[in-house]
């Protein structure tokens, strides 16, 4: 018997414990084979649309729900599924003026539960700030025109012994960069990277920033199904902030 009989062979419930125990991608391309052969309830991400309410829900059996609130006219109100002897998942949710959905949820505490929403129509754009004596300093104040604001969480903006950066948004699609004033009174501003126009004078900067992201990060591509672990910490450890 080939590999490919052997796995069509097996239940889902079997599929599931070899994945879980291989990681490989074709032991779980098999298991989902048997789920869909055997009508469970798991589905993958991907291959997953939305109903008309912008819900999708997974892997009942291992207690794990995916709510995707998207795009989807007709999300009004609440949505409440009823998850057995556990009690009830209640989502609810409103559209912001660019499109983007605010949600709140409650579910049983056995219960893993994940919440994808569409973040709305805006443009950001990232600028990072070089300090001119280095040390611990607050975040610069920044000036913006109107409609746009700073992003908070550190994935976005923020400061360390020899910097900091800064994600700027607005409501809309490919709005032109931002004119930007940053004024940093102690730490003082040496040079701006991801902007154009920048002129820097007495501790101030004013600049318009192009950078899609903070040119502060690091993004690498994985081409493999699986699970990868990857850490990366700054020698310095005043730089590690952020």
């Amino acid at each position: 018997m080939t590999a490919a009989l052997l796995l069509a062979a097996l239940s889902a419930a079997d599929l599931q414990a070899r994945f879980l125990e291989t990681r490989l991608p074709a032991d779980k391309q098999a298991w989902y084979a048997a789920c869909e052969r055997e009508g469970v309830d798991v589905t993958k991400r991907t291959r997953t649309v939305p109903d008309a309410r912008g819900v999708v829900k997974f892997n009942r059996d291992s207690r794990i729900v995916q709510v995707v609130l998207g795009k989807k006219a007709a999300m009004e109100g609440d949505w409440t599924e009823n998850l057995g002897e556990d009690g009830a998942l209640h989502v609810s949710w409103k559209r912001k003026a660019n499109g983007a959905v605010v949600y709140a949820y409650s579910a049983p505490t056995n219960w893993s539960v994940f919440v994808n929403a569409y973040k709305g129509r805006v443009t950001r754009y990232g600028a990072k700030l070089m300090k001119e004596r280095t040390g611990k300093h607050p975040p610069p104040a920044f000036a913006l025109p109107r409609g746009w604001r700073v992003v908070e969480g550190e994935e976005y903006s923020g400061v360390n012994v020899r910097e900091a950066f800064a994600t700027f948004e607005k409501d809309g699609e490919n709005e032109a960069p931002p004119r930007v004033e940053a004024v940093w009174p102690d730490a003082g501003v040496r040079a701006v990277y991801g902007a154009t126009g920048v002129v820097v004078k007495a501790g101030r900067a004013v600049f318009h920033p192009v950078a899609k992201t903070p040119p502060v990060g690091m993004w690498t591509p994985v081409s493999e199904e699986g699970c990868l672990s990857l850490g990366v910490t700054h020698h310095v450890p005043g730089m590690q902030a952020g």
